[in-house]
């Protein structure tokens, strides 16, 4: 038996600078699947509109428990930029040399 878990959201930036003002539109959403309590699949998405920029993200991502406090994880993104300042840029891989960008991410998280 698994259990599916959807997500939304909608959120609007005002950003204030001298003479000029703008607004930063996201639409995010996504759902996750888990399995037997101890492997959860995930997907999702977003979609930024910025002062004439368009950036769309997708990702895919993989969460298996080792134990109550040790989770091993991998995840996989792809975004694409355009319009004006059409620069794809992955949180944490900084900005790319074009329009597209993907990254992968692998790693095991310990709780204390």
């Amino acid at each position: 038996p698994g259990n599916w878990l959807l997500h939304a959201m909608f959120t609007q930036t005002r950003i204030d600078m001298p003479g000029a003002s703008t607004n930063a539109n996201t639409v995010d959403a996504g759902a996750s699947y888990t399995f037997a309590k101890v492997d959860t699949v995930g997907f999702g998405g977003s979609v930024e509109n910025l002062d004439g920029g368009h950036w769309v993200t997708l990702s895919l991502s993989n969460l298996y428990s080792l134990s109550k406090r040790t989770v091993l994880y991998q995840q996989a993104m792809y975004q694409h930029a355009s319009g004006a300042h059409a620069v794809a840029s992955l949180l944490g891989a900084g900005p790319a040399s074009g329009s597209s960008q993907v990254g992968v991410a692998v790693g095991i998280q310990h709780f204390f």
